[in-house]
């Protein structure tokens, strides 16, 4: 399907050669479990010679089909050999290139965190000529200095990532912008089209942080949230209780409206309705509220525009700052002021996303079917619900003793 995503008020509808308001077609498809979406000029590879990127209903139609074909034979786009650095815009540095991807991309960057990842791109090679976007050593370094850290950056790979993400991304806008397709050859990694390219590094098989029952972490943070309800209107206590007993991710949680919320879904009481649009994967899901706790909070939050927003009902697009709070709070991380500013002393590595993966092992700790685990969790592959869940040792022990008594051993 294309669609707008028009932010601003009084956008004219679409009619069928009307280019309706200056901002650009999206597509959204799928074939085979394989999913596809993002601005039209991301699939400007597809275009003919001749062709510009289409501004009426009918040119992005025509795009739309070429899309479609694309993704269906499952092939990534051709790479040529690499061009000269003549043929990119030398004449802009990257410090002009992320300012105009800025002003493109202005909505989708803000709160995010991905501000501070094109900082961190401005201040290494933003005098330089934009043809380094396209230098895979450059890259290289970039991300070695990035793993690193420094006094504002965590040496972390999931902090690297963020970091190629981003240069990735303005990179393939770029591409589009200056019609570069077939021209340049990309430094990222595609195991068909450019197996040396960068790729994204992996630390073991993920998380396995759960909430620890020998310390009652569950307790303190409900705790609190109760404590500090009086600030928020009990909203953590919601967003948490939404994390643990549903699995919804933050940014899900965050979009959540409340034509999401049904009453009764298929005779199953109350369910969340998350929709594809604001899903990671781009799939929607129902997921039924199986808590009396989660379930209490959301009657009393019927009438907010975004439940699980601020307490007037205005959607929240960040609650870092309030979780941390509520660590420190249940004394689950220790610190102290020093000349104003938070220093930690102890920090017990729970993070938010932890309570997803906290939903999903338990589930699994209740022998729960995997695939079953899989659609509430919203995951595409299976592979990736076995490496969210972790099974507790108590449960595996257990099951391991009944499956030895079976056999009479």
């Amino acid at each position: 399907m294309i669609y707008k995503r028009c932010h601003e008020k009084g956008c004219p509808e679409g009619k069928k050669d009307a280019p309706r308001c200056k901002h650009g077609w999206y597509f959204y498809g799928e074939h085979a479990s394989r999913v596809e979406r993002g601005p039209m000029k991301q699939y400007a590879h597809l275009l003919l010679p001749g062709q510009v990127l289409p501004t009426t209903k009918t040119e992005a139609l025509d795009l739309e089909k070429k899309i479609y074909t694309w993704l269906a034979t499952g092939r990534p786009a051709p790479v040529v050999a690499p061009s000269t650095p003549s043929q990119v815009s030398t004449a802009k540095t990257v410090n002009e290139v992320i300012l105009a991807y800025r002003a493109d991309y202005a909505d989708a960057l803000r709160g995010k965190g991905h501000a501070s990842a094109l900082r961190r791109i401005s201040r290494e090679v933003g005098d330089q000529p934009a043809s380094v976007l396209f230098d895979r050593q450059a890259l290289k370094t970039f991300l070695a200095d990035v793993l690193e850290g420094d006094d504002d950056d965590t040496p972390h790979l999931a902090n690297r990532n963020r970091h190629l993400d981003r240069w990735r991304h303005m990179t393939y806008w770029l591409v589009a912008t200056d019609k570069l397709a077939g021209q340049v050859e990309l430094p990222f990694y595609d195991k068909l089209a450019n197996p040396f390219g960068v790729r994204k590094l992996t630390e073991g098989d993920g998380r396995t942080r759960r909430l620890d029952p020998d310390t009652q972490e569950e307790a303190r943070i409900i705790a609190a949230c109760e404590r500090l309800a009086p600030t928020d209107g009990g909203m953590m206590l919601g967003r948490y209780y939404c994390a643990v007993d549903a699995g919804l991710r933050r940014g899900e949680m965050q979009k959540l409206q409340k034509a999401a919320l049904l009453t009764n879904y298929h005779g199953q009481g109350l369910t969340l309705h998350v929709q594809w649009h604001i899903s990671k994967t781009a799939k929607e899901r129902f997921v039924a509220v199986a808590t009396d706790r989660l379930r209490d909070f959301l009657q009393r939050r019927r009438f907010a525009q975004f439940p699980f927003g601020q307490a007037d009902g205005t959607r929240r697009d960040d609650f870092r700052v309030d979780w941390d709070n509520v660590l420190i709070d249940a004394g689950i991380n220790h610190g102290h002021y020093e000349k104003g500013v938070w220093v930690s002393d102890h920090d017990a590595d729970l993070h938010w996303h932890d309570l997803r993966h906290e939903c999903g092992s338990r589930l699994a700790d209740a022998h729960v079917p995997l695939h079953e685990i899989q659609r509430i969790m919203g995951h595409t592959k299976l592979d990736t619900t076995q490496k969210y869940l972790n099974a507790s040792f108590v449960s595996m022990a257990i099951n391991m003793r009944n499956a030895a008594l079976r056999r009479g051993i």
